[in-house]
């Protein structure tokens, strides 16, 4: 195949340098994705973890919800759960990472000690209990989010990285290759063809062989 490339030592250096920096970038990338996919695995693993805890957590919370409304009535209930907005049940820091240039969100909750209802003499013991089961549930499911937003974050740019392999390996490192070929046997050829006529030309003036 034949390449619209001037056929040159300049250019010969030039791709050689490209097919080098393709090999090397190929090899980084490689080194890349596996360290996300350890990553990625050892993530997934605390993800499924926290996952199945949170269900348990979560189902315990309600069936409790649910003997708190039995033992005092949904009105009353009602009234415990009716907050008061300005002392919020909790906040959320959240701060950021970067792991091989994938940023990984972390989530802290802030939680407060004040129990944020509007009137205390309508609670009971039962609610203090499904309050502190609260903020419990609440810290586990940011652990959660912020795990779940991690391994997702990370099999996409697993995925680019891939790509970016794959096109390495089945298109730029290829095609640099036969270029770098091209330029070579074309040289080389011109060089033949350079050295047999100085033979004809040296023969004709009648010198040796």
């Amino acid at each position: 195949m034949r390449y619209d490339v001037a056929p040159t030592k300049t250019a010969l250096f030039e791709y050689k340098e490209q097919l080098a920096f393709s090999q090397e970038g190929r090899a980084l990338l490689e080194e890349k994705r596996e360290v996300l996919v350890m990553q990625l695995l050892s993530i997934l693993q605390t993800y499924k973890e926290k996952r199945h805890r949170l269900e348990e957590v979560w189902g315990n919370f309600y069936q409790e919800f649910l003997l708190l409304k039995t033992l005092s009535g949904e009105e009353s209930v009602a009234e415990m759960t009716c907050v008061d907005i300005s002392h919020p049940l909790s906040s959320v820091e959240m701060t950021e990472r970067t792991l091989m240039g994938v940023v990984l969100p972390s989530l802290k909750p802030l939680l407060t000690d004040h129990v944020a209802v509007k009137n205390f003499l309508s609670t009971n013991v039962f609610y203090d209990d499904l309050y502190h089961q609260f903020r419990d549930l609440f810290s586990l499911l940011l652990e959660v989010a912020q795990l779940e937003s991690a391994v997702w974050r990370l099999a996409s740019e697993i995925r680019r990285t891939q790509r970016k392999v794959n096109a390495l390996d089945n298109i730029f490192i290829p095609e640099f290759k036969e270029i770098v070929k091209f330029i070579a046997d074309t040289l080389e050829e011109r060089d033949r063809e350079t050295l047999f006529q100085m033979k004809k030309v040296k023969k004709s003036h009648g010198g040796g062989p």
